[in-house]
């Protein structure tokens, strides 16, 4: 079963056919150091997940069929650095003096016949391959995107919610904590 999921996935061919095999395959959620898995809507999900989540590299993902945007762009980033795309990876954070609940989000985009393209996977109401001509284009829509979402989450936070910074990252060590991927990830930021 295993050896087959890998096979499956060496042998995709397009972003587009990466997208459906990752819709099929792959659950939002996360697995623990012991590899217990909590999927996103799990009531322990939030609960365990700063103490006992560990980031997995591409295969290990595929293997296990579970994942968060931390994960899965470790797996698209495998994919399109199989298929010889040039790819880029980044995070988004509301940058605090303060402990909050604000989400965070991964993505990876890539460049094809001079254009920039915005994969996503993990977030659900994104979902898709979004084309745009400039990096700077791709880069403000996905965070006013996200800054839309997370107002709705989080009304009247405005002061806040005008914190939020985009990091440019390169691949992570696998088996990192969040706490360990966190200070990884937001190095270097993007202007």
């Amino acid at each position: 079963m295993s050896k087959n999921i890998l096979t499956i996935f060496k042998n995709i061919k397009t972003p587009n056919n990466l997208l459906e095999y990752l819709c099929k395959t792959i659950n939002y959620g996360f697995v623990t150091y012991k590899g217990k898995k909590y999927l996103e809507f799990d009531k322990d999900f939030l609960r365990y997940f700063f103490s006992e989540y560990k980031v997995q590299n591409a295969y290990v993902t595929l293997l296990s069929g579970v994942g968060t945007c931390w994960d899965l762009v470790e797996v698209e980033r495998q994919w399109f650095s199989n298929h010889n795309f040039t790819i880029r990876t980044f995070f988004m954070y509301f940058k605090l003096d303060k402990q909050n609940n604000y989400p965070c989000h991964t993505f990876l985009v890539f460049i094809q016949n001079k254009k920039y393209f915005w994969f996503e996977y993990s977030w659900g109401s994104e979902r898709g391959i979004h084309e745009y001509n400039t990096l700077n284009h791709l880069i403000n829509d996905v965070k006013q995107k996200h800054l839309n979402a997370t107002i709705k989450d989080f009304p009247n936070q405005e002061n806040d919610l005008q914190n939020l910074i985009i990091t440019e990252y390169l691949q992570p060590k696998p088996n990192l904590s969040a706490f360990e991927y966190l200070e990884f990830v937001q190095g270097n930021e993007y202007k």
